[in-house]
C-alpha cells in the first residue's frame, strides 16, 4: 500500500519490478554483507545459481568488492610481522619435502 500512497495519482506501469528491485537487490546487499563477499554460500541462501546472483549483481549494480575485507584489516600487521618469517620456513619445508618427494618417485621409477 506504501507504494500506491507515494504514487498519488500518477500512471506508473510495472509496479512488480519496481517493489521486486527494491527488496530483491537490498536482500542481496545483506546476504553478501552476512557472508562477507561469498557469492556462492549467498546464491545458496537465495535458491538460486551464483551465475544467477552475479546476473543480479550486474542488474542492481551491486559491486563485489565492498564486500571483500582488504587484506592489511584482516590481520593485524604486527601479527603480520611475526607470522611471515614463520610462513617463509614453513613453504621452505614444504618445497623440501616435495622435491624430497619427486627425487624419491625419479630414483623408484629409474630402478624398474
Amino acid at each position: 500500500m506504501h507504494y500506491l500512497q507515494i504514487l498519488d495519482g500518477y500512471e506508473v506501469r510495472n509496479i512488480w519490478q519496481l517493489v521486486l528491485g527494491e527488496v530483491e537487490s537490498a536482500l542481496i546487499e545483506t546476504l553478501l554483507d552476512y557472508t562477507n563477499g561469498n557469492q556462492g554460500r549467498a546464491a545458496r541462501l537465495l535458491g538460486i545459481s551464483r551465475s544467477t546472483l552475479r546476473k543480479k549483481m550486474a542488474l542492481y549494480e551491486i559491486q563485489l568488492d565492498r564486500y571483500k575485507p582488504k587484506r592489511s584489516d584482516t590481520i593485524p600487521s604486527d601479527i603480520r610481522e611475526a607470522v611471515n618469517p614463520l610462513q617463509r620456513r614453513f613453504d621452505d619445508a614444504g618445497r623440501s619435502a616435495l622435491s624430497d618427494s619427486a627425487n624419491a618417485r625419479e630414483r623408484a621409477r629409474t630402478r624398474d
